[in-house]
């Protein structure tokens, strides 16, 4: 037994697993849409939509792989690389976006930033849906834009981490390495033994990229209202002078 063959078992398996983690990723989009109705962040917002589409499309890859498989295999399209690959970029594509947007670079090079993103995602997401629908051989380019953006993101946070001291930030960077190979072994081996064991891989990475998001978001809410308090503590002060003068 190899761990490239295909096997009935590996194929029901891989789907449970599968509608699994677009339960997990809609369940954390939801979470941080929520948390956007309260902090209002660009950087909130993002993580929502990244990972609300993630779970969306891993769970329209599983409903194709239930119902439709047949009609995308006589077509020769990859549903897997259509549907899950492209989903995956556009999370990636988010939390590079919003690593451009927690106020730790200049204006400059946060448009900058923003702009080089927006244009790689798109291009990415192009290539991906050629890949899956005409051009199984552009495997290798098709996830060179993903590659990219996950080499930065490993960057930020790692970066991120040691400034900080908070080496729990270091779970997306592990998050983000995880999810890349995985998605990588899981969209090129599906309903195989080891197409499984990366579909595992990936329900573990997104669950390490939410923990180390969460904590992310938790400290830039920390810092903004840091500002606010230290305001209210000068206008109560100075409302406590005012009324020491008024009684005197």
């Amino acid at each position: 037994m190899g761990l490239t063959d295909t096997k009935t078992i590996y194929t029901n398996w891989s789907i449970g697993l599968l509608i699994a983690f677009s339960v997990i990723a809609i369940i954390i989009g939801i979470y941080y849409f929520i948390r956007y109705s309260n902090n209002k962040t660009n950087t909130t917002i993002l993580w929502a939509v990244g990972f609300l589409v993630v779970g969306l499309g891993v769970l329209l890859n599983s409903f194709t792989k239930l119902f439709l498989a047949d009609f995308f295999t006589d077509r020769g399209i990859n549903h897997t690389k259509l549907f899950s690959s492209t989903a995956v970029l556009i999370l990636v594509g988010a939390l590079t976006l919003s690593t451009f947007t927690l106020g730790l670079f200049k204006e400059k090079a946060e448009l900058i930033g923003l702009i080089s993103s927006s244009v790689f995602t798109v291009i990415g997401i192009i290539l991906v849906v050629l890949n899956g629908i005409w051009f199984d051989q552009l495997d290798f380019v098709a996830r060179m834009p993903i590659w990219l953006l996950s080499l930065w993101i490993m960057f930020f946070f790692s970066f991120l981490s040691f400034k900080s001291e908070d080496f729990r930030l270091l779970v997306v960077t592990l998050g983000i390495i995880l999810i890349a190979v995985s998605g990588f072994v899981s969209a090129s081996y599906k309903d195989s033994l080891l197409g499984l064991l990366g579909i595992i891989g990936e329900l573990i990475a997104i669950s390490l990229i939410a923990f180390g998001l969460f904590i992310t978001g938790r400290e830039e809410e920390e810092e903004m209202e840091e500002p606010e308090l230290e305001q209210e503590e000068v206008i109560a002060e100075e409302g406590e002078e005012e009324e020491e003068e008024i009684s005197f």
